[in-house]
Formats: structure tokens, sequence, C-alpha cells
């Protein structure tokens, strides 16, 4: 039966026959979540890979997600539109990214299917990116690195120690690139007076190795005395800082006689010429951080090593002067002759100890030997030498004594119970006494 022009014709809705129902019917809300429970159930779509081209990318600057669409290249609707699959990279995955892809690039993305309720529409979650091709980049990359280490080229023990005051540092970079202005900024506020010379050099793209090689050949010439080379690249891609991985720019690194250190890319980049380099940083300007010493930590040093020296000095000065004044407090210092009497006294008494103990031993051995009458001869002999001697000892210790300078015709005088030294201590009239060797007298100073 056909459906006429006029409306008036169609029956009533309240009043057209319906069909009964033979089940409960689905709620919208029940369909998301069996949807969602078959896919979360499904191995496959919990974790697998899917290739495809960027055609919608952007970054939410409050929650630091990364939303973007990737299309099928192989296949494409009737109306000519192309497979889309849209993705997310929660902001923890998202901010490892070396560099945002593009529109246009090809991308093999690692994740799980889900489903966003509030839409009814599924997603795919990304938890890793990488683009088409760098697998195999990274093998070959990696290839490298097995061979400057079977080559001996990455050696700790090769690696130079960097100077602690350059006075001249060589820099290979870019002319006019953010990587120069960040070392010239270093120099800047670190270390001003250091001497610079710029090797510029193609530091991307075909031709990139050869032209640092030949910055390197032209700047390390002695005429230059560099005491340290930089080599530095800003960030990029892995396809930018690909020069930096070639085996010709990594060997001629390793055989530069001065020290060098690269600083290529961000800290998430690690090319090649960072394994042979004597120090590699992570960026242009930890580089010129790590050459450059910091002219006010210097300064600050100096001055703590000075304030250290001074007070050993000061602290050795007030130790010295202290004992100084102790020892001069001694009574030796103020009346010397009472210290010198008293050794005296001691000299003479062991003189005369020594003396009564070798004539006792003498006497001892002449009584023993008088008995033997063919050697008295010899006896008197030698005790005639033994005796000679004794006596010549005697005088010495007699020599040493204080007495026999007095003897000599030397004496000492004392003015208010303290050895003279000087004539400048004595006036008219004053009262001294002079001590002899066989007595003292008391005078008078005249003038």
């Amino acid at each position: 039966m056909g459906w006429n022009n006029s409306f008036t014709s169609r029956p009533p809705v309240e009043n057209m026959p319906m069909d009964p129902i033979p089940v409960k019917p689905y709620s919208v809300a029940e369909i998301s979540d069996r949807l969602k429970a078959t896919i979360a159930t499904d191995p496959m779509l919990n974790s697998v890979y899917v290739i495809g081209e960027i055609t919608e990318f952007k970054i939410n600057p409050g929650s630091g997600h990364a939303y973007f669409t990737i299309a099928d290249k192989s296949a494409a609707l009737v109306s000519g539109n192309k497979q889309v699959l849209r993705c997310v990279m929660w902001r923890g995955r998202a901010a490892t990214l070396k560099v945002l892809p593009k529109i246009g690039d090809e991308v093999i993305l690692f994740g799980k299917i889900t489903i966003y309720e509030p839409s009814s529409s599924y997603n795919f979650s990304v938890e890793s990116l990488r683009y088409q091709g760098e697998g195999d980049l990274a093998k070959k990359i990696e290839e490298n690195r097995r061979k400057l280490r079977e080559e001996g080229l990455t050696d700790p023990a090769r690696k130079k120690p960097l100077p602690l005051l350059p006075r001249k540092i060589g820099i290979i970079t870019g002319l006019s690139t953010a990587a120069l202005q960040d070392i010239f900024k270093q120099i800047h506020d670190r270390y001003p007076h250091v001497d610079v010379i710029i090797a510029p050099a193609r530091m991307q793209g075909e031709g990139s190795a050869t032209s640092v090689i030949n910055a390197i050949n032209e700047i390390i010439k002695p005429k230059y005395e560099i005491d340290v080379l930089i080599i530095a690249r800003g960030g990029g891609s892995q396809e930018d800082l690909m020069a930096f991985n070639d085996m010709d720019l990594a060997r001629r690194i390793a055989d530069i006689p001065i020290p060098v250190v690269t600083g290529i890319g961000h800290e998430i980049d690690h090319p090649v010429v960072d394994d042979v380099a004597d120090v590699a940083a992570a960026t242009p300007t930890d580089a010129a951080k790590l050459v450059l010493p910091d002219v006010e930590e210097l300064a600050a040093n100096v001055q703590s090593k000075f304030t250290y020296l001074e007070s050993r000095v000061k602290s050795s000065y007030q130790n010295l002067s202290s004992r100084l004044q102790l020892v001069s407090e001694k009574p030796f210092f103020r009346d010397p002759w009472v210290l010198l009497e008293a050794k005296s006294v001691y000299l003479d008494d062991l003189n005369q100890r020594l003396r009564d103990g070798l004539r006792s031993v003498l006497d001892i051995f002449w009584d023993s030997f008088r008995e033997i009458p063919h050697l008295e001869p010899q006896f008197q002999i030698y005790f005639q030498k033994v005796t000679s001697r004794m006596d010549n000892i005697s005088s010495r210790f007699l020599a040493y004594s204080p007495l026999a300078t007095l003897k000599r015709g030397f004496s000492v005088v004392y003015h208010n119970g303290k050895i003279l030294s000087s004539s400048r201590n004595l006036h008219p009239e004053d009262e001294i006494r002079i001590q002899f060797h066989d007595g003292e007298k008391n005078a008078k100073v005249i003038s």
C-alpha cells in the first residue's frame, strides 16, 4: 500500500498497531559497557602496533595530553576520505617525545583500544610513538657503537682531562645558531677573559659530517694553540643529528690530541660521537659550563683559602708568642748564673767522683799486678799513660766549667741582684757586685 500526498489520510500515531517486544531493550550505557568489556578482553586490541599517517596533532596546554589522528594511507572510503583512528597520548608519555610529529609523518604506534564512554566512541591509547624507519636507524647507530667499542675508541682510559683554566678554547658549530649564542652567554657570565677560536661547519644535512671533519682539521692546527675543543649543535630530530652518528667523524674526534667536549642536541639525545668524546655534555650550554670555570667561584675559593691561611698564621703567631712568653719568664732568663752555678757544682762533683772511681780501680789493678815482678815496668808505663789521659780529661772538664771562664780574667757584674749585660743600665753612684773565680767584691760606679 502506498502513501498519498495528503497527510490527513495517514492514521494517527496513537492508533497505529505495534508488534510486542519479545525481550527487554538495552540502554545506551549498557551497549557502551558491553563494547568496553568486549574490547578489554580482546588480547590483540590491548597490545597492538598500528601504522598510519599523522593528519592532525595538538597538545592540550592545560593538561599536557596529546590528541591526534592517524589515517590509513593504503585504503580510502568510497567518498574519498581516508580511514582515520583517533589517538590520545597522556601527559607522562607525551613529555618523552623528542620531536613532536608533523602532519604527513608516517608513524608506528603501540598501545591499546579504549572506549570513550561519553560519546560511545573508541580511541587508541598510545604508549609509544616512533617514526617509520626509526627502528632501522637505531640498529645502524647501535652497530656503529659496537664497532667503536671493538676498536677501543670508547675506552675510559683514553679520556683526556679538561684543563682547569683554559687560555683558549675552540668551538665547532654553525654560525648564527642558538647553540653558539648559548655558549657565548656562558663565556660572558662565567669566564669572559678566555680567547675563542670558531670553526664554522654545516651541522645537519648532506655533507655535514665531512664539513665537521674539515673544521676539526683546521682548528687543531698548532698556530691556533687551543687548549680544549667544543663541538656543539642544538636539538633536532634523529635525522637532523644523523651526521654525529657517522663513523668517520667519530674516529676523527677520537684521534684529536686535545680534550674534546660534545654538546649535541638535548638531554635525551645521545649520538655516537658522545661515546668517543672525552666529555659528553647534555646540551651546548652544559658543554660550555664544563669547559669554562666560574670566575666568581674561583675568586670565592681563593678568598676562602686566603682566609684559612691567614687564620692559621695568626693562630701560629699567637701560639708561638705565648710559648715565648712562658719561656722568657723562666728563672734562667732572669738570672742565668743561678742555673750555670748549679750545673758547675754538679760537673765538679761528677769530675771528682770519676777521678776517685778510676783511681780506686787502678789501685786494685796495681795491687794485683805488683805481684808479677816482670810486668811491673810495663804496668808503670801503662799507669803513666792512663794518668796522663785522666789529667787531660780533667783539664777538659775544667776548661768547660763556668769557673774556668772566670779564672781567665772574666767576671760577672750584678746590679740589684740581676746580672748586667749592658753598661747603659748603670748610672754614677750605683752600687754593684762583681763575681770573680775566687770570690766577690762590692763596688760603686764613678762615671
